[in-house]
């Protein structure tokens, strides 16, 4: 039963081995035939990769609008005091260049800056009157 067994595993082990190639050679061709397709090379992927910043809270940035480039609208990111939790301040579209001085983001780290900081603290008591705005215990 030990062989039989053994030329069992072994014959799974090269189908296995074949299936994981296979896919893996299907999804680069077609990550290349895409990428030829769209002109998707890691010169374009790295383009925006000045818009790429840290955000902080308070501080004014810019977000070209994405149907027409000759927009902007200006995020502030804030802090509530009462629930802890972040809240993005949006103006309207504004026509124009940015001005000097206020960086320019991708509207994507917006959306993701708000999603990792507005999680969920599991705290016993949230409210603590007695411990001061940002003040850990």
């Amino acid at each position: 039963m030990k062989g039989i067994y053994q030329r069992h595993m072994e014959r799974e082990a090269r189908r296995s081995f074949y299936r994981t190639s296979n896919l893996y050679e299907r999804t680069l061709r077609t990550l290349d035939a895409l990428a030829q397709t769209t002109g998707g090379t890691d010169a374009n992927l790295n383009g925006d990769r000045r818009l790429k910043i840290n955000l902080q809270t308070n501080q004014v940035y810019a977000v070209r609008c994405q149907d027409n480039r000759d927009y902007y609208r200006t995020v502030m990111v804030k802090r509530s005091e009462l629930t802890n939790q972040l809240t993005p301040l949006i103006s309207n579209a504004l026509y124009g260049s940015i001005p000097d001085g206020i960086p320019e983001i991708a509207p994507e780290q917006v959306s993701s800056f708000l999603n990792q900081q507005n999680r969920v603290q599991f705290l016993a008591f949230p409210h603590d009157p007695t411990r001061r705005a940002g003040e850990r215990s």
